[in-house]
């Protein structure tokens, strides 16, 4: 018979346990319940981290002082650095040129209050349009970020066009 269950540590730690139980009642030198336990697989740290590295959209996290404690391939690539560099600063260390903007308000909105919060915002230094968004924990922020740049291009041109046509009737 296949079992899972689980139990504390100490520390009041939950921990898993999965197993099988095989009857050996009826062999004489067993007479009795053999239960073979192994402590079941959690999910580890560098699991997310290669599921979050196979997204599409740039993902960071940032503590509760806001310093990045992981980044992405993505958000490299977005950012134009190497993810590892960014470990251990201060986002606006890194980005300045963020300082007061939408993105800004929206990051310090989320920690401050613990909401979730979703904005749009262009970042003209990298020239993106970014829609984010940001999961407030008790440990700091966890930060989507999806390049809708083509999206916002498309979107402008086409309010250029109507705002011509209009002018044109």
């Amino acid at each position: 018979v296949a079992i899972e269950f689980t139990g504390l540590t100490k520390n009041n730690q939950e921990i898993g346990f999965k197993g099988i139980l095989l009857n050996k009642l009826s062999e004489p030198e067993i007479n009795g319940l053999v239960l073979n336990l192994q402590k079941k697989e959690a999910f580890s740290e560098e699991r997310f981290h290669a599921i979050i590295d196979r997204v599409s959209d740039g993902f960071f996290s940032l503590n509760t002082e806001l310093r990045y404690t992981y980044a992405n391939k993505k958000i490299g690539e977005m950012t134009r650095r190497d993810p590892k560099t960014l470990i251990g600063k201060y986002i606006w260390d890194e980005f300045p040129e963020a300082v007061g903007s939408d993105t800004y308000r929206a990051i310090e909105k989320a920690i401050k209050e613990q909401v979730y919060v979703c904005n749009t915002d262009y970042f003209e230094p990298l020239n993106l349009w970014q829609e984010n968004h940001i999961y407030p924990s008790r440990d700091g922020l966890s930060i989507f970020i999806r390049n809708i740049s083509e999206k916002k291009i498309a979107e402008l041109a086409l309010q250029k066009n109507e705002s011509l046509f209009r002018a044109l009737i």
